[in-house]
């Protein structure tokens, strides 16, 4: 038998009425207004088109259960963040998360929202979860940071993402940081991740890494002046002085120089080695197919 995971029928009408009321907002929105906007965050989820403001304004006039516990609120906004399938809808629970402002109540509801980064696809939804994150690793260090471990190396480019930009997102309204030796290895390890999102996190937790640990920061940059990807490069140099932001340049571009102006012996050596691994590779090939059937054959005797 094969399970579906389905919704949660006790919260469907719950959101129905979260869609319902969105939807109704974005009645007048044009097709290809939300459509733009929809490739703008890169969502699979139909987008409706709301702005911000627009959205935080439905979430303050309230639903039937906004005045219910925050408990029982938690466990409906978790199907709407789950379930619904409007990017509007799930940015509601987002919104909702957000306006907590007692960071011990988000601590006790980590082990429901640690699992919604298993539902993102979008950079601006990762980026409000991060939002949330970083206030429970203020909280709870030790509660949160061995997630942001495991995260840093699993197969979901958003939990690695997660893994770096919830460490210090916008450093300037932290009350207190981790140290850079528990900083830098995080980002160290996605240096050359292949995800696009994952780059940009890398470029923004360097920028405000550098706010936080200047030296530290300054010391790693140039380490991997030529190893840091031109997207992570980008955002992360946003803060840099100018003078390391020319510094790390310069060495980036003699690094690309130095790969373009490769000599004519050094290019001749590389294409006779490759022409010499492909050859061994096909006497190895050979010899396999000659080896195993005379194996069989002895075997027969």
């Amino acid at each position: 038998m094969v399970l579906v995971k389905t919704k949660n029928q006790k919260h469907t009408l719950h959101i129905d009425e979260v869609e319902s009321a969105l939807a109704k907002l974005a009645a007048d929105i044009d097709a290809e207004i939300s459509e733009q906007k929809r490739a703008y965050a890169g969502t699979a989820n139909k987008v409706l088109g709301l702005t911000v403001p627009q959205q935080r304004q439905t979430l303050k006039e309230g639903y039937s259960f906004s005045k219910l516990p925050l408990a029982e609120q938690l466990a409906i906004w978790d199907s709407v963040w789950r379930y619904s399938k409007y990017h509007e809808s799930k940015a509601q629970a987002l919104l909702w998360l957000s306006n907590i402002k007692d960071t011990s109540a988000l601590l006790k509801f980590w082990p429901v929202i640690n699992k919604w980064v298993d539902h993102v696809d979008s950079w601006d939804s990762s980026d409000s979860l991060s939002s949330i994150y970083v206030r429970i690793l203020e909280e709870d260090e030790q509660i949160i940071y061995p997630t942001l471990q495991k995260w840093n190396v699993s197969k979901n480019p958003w939990q690695r993402r997660q893994s770096i930009v919830s460490l210090l997102y916008f450093s300037g309204s932290r009350k207190k940081v981790l140290p850079h030796n528990k900083i830098l290895p995080l980002i160290e390890k996605l240096i050359d991740d292949p995800d696009k999102f994952v780059q940009k996190g890398v470029g923004w937790s360097l920028r405000e890494s550098y706010s936080v640990h200047p030296s530290a920061t300054e010391k790693f940059v140039r380490k991997y002046a030529t190893t840091i990807s031109a997207i992570a490069f980008t955002a992360a140099a946003e803060k840099w002085p100018r003078s390391l932001s020319s510094e790390i340049k310069e060495k980036r571009a003699k690094s690309r120089n130095k790969q373009v102006n490769r000599s004519p012996k050094q290019s001749r050596e590389a294409a006779i080695f490759a022409i010499q691994l492909s050859k061994l590779s096909l006497i190895l090939l050979l010899i396999k197919s000659v080896i195993f059937p005379l194996k069989y054959f002895v075997g027969l005797l």
